[in-house]
């Protein structure tokens, strides 16, 4: 197969993507959906049994647990989920985890 050169007017899917959500001020909202998501596939439905809210404020994940052995839990392995989110999501827009 012979490949052909790109022309002006062609563009990375992503690319088409991203410039569609920052005009239609969709990016935040997005943003908040796919970190809630990443830190569920993460946790595991296990441990989100005990979770009552996951939000997203500026940097900062909040995650709200009831039960108080969960939240120890949590709290020993915040950095190494931290990492791993930080395969899915930009370092720019996630940079801690409070567990409360």
């Amino acid at each position: 197969m012979a490949r052909y050169p790109r022309k002006d007017s062609e563009h990375l899917v992503g690319e088409v993507i991203e410039k569609m959500l920052t005009e239609t001020n969709l990016a935040r909202p997005y943003l908040e959906r796919k970190t809630v998501a990443v830190w569920k596939e993460l946790v595991g439905p296990a441990l989100m049994r005990y979770v009552s809210k996951v939000e997203l404020k500026g940097d900062t994940l909040y995650v709200h647990v009831i039960s108080p052995l969960v939240r120890n839990e949590l709290m020993l392995l915040r950095e190494d989920i931290l990492y791993k989110m930080h395969r899915e999501i930009d370092e720019r827009q996630l940079r801690r985890i409070v567990i409360r």
